[in-house]
């Protein structure tokens, strides 16, 4: 299993979406996602909290710019992809995502 994070921010226009680039071997390219990716190995861990929510912030800077202060989990999503079959993906990995929150009025260029 591999581990990542996305962020929703939150304006009074919308929430901020990024359009993935084309790359081999991952199903998301070319589509709109949440900023976000994958959790380094010295972020993993049971009571690494700060782990994740590092990721969180990195992520999001790399992807949009934007430096999330203070962004707040809301929760986790499991993609199973056990027996899915994508084109471009021959061998899927299961992923649990962590997905932080981040309010326009903590929002920092």
């Amino acid at each position: 299993m591999k581990y990542g994070t996305m962020s929703y921010l939150v304006t009074d226009r919308g929430i901020l979406i990024v359009e993935k680039v084309e790359r081999e071997n991952d199903p998301n390219s070319g589509y709109y996602t949440l900023p976000g990716g994958k959790l380094e190995s010295f972020e993993k861990g049971l009571n690494n909290l700060d782990g994740r929510v590092n990721s969180a912030i990195r992520e999001t800077k790399d992807e949009t710019g934007i430096t999330l202060i203070d962004p707040v989990l809301r929760g986790t999503i499991l993609f199973d992809n056990k027996d899915r079959t994508f084109d471009n993906w021959p061998n899927p990995d299961n992923y649990l995502i962590y997905i932080y929150i981040q309010q326009q009025s903590t929002l920092e260029n």
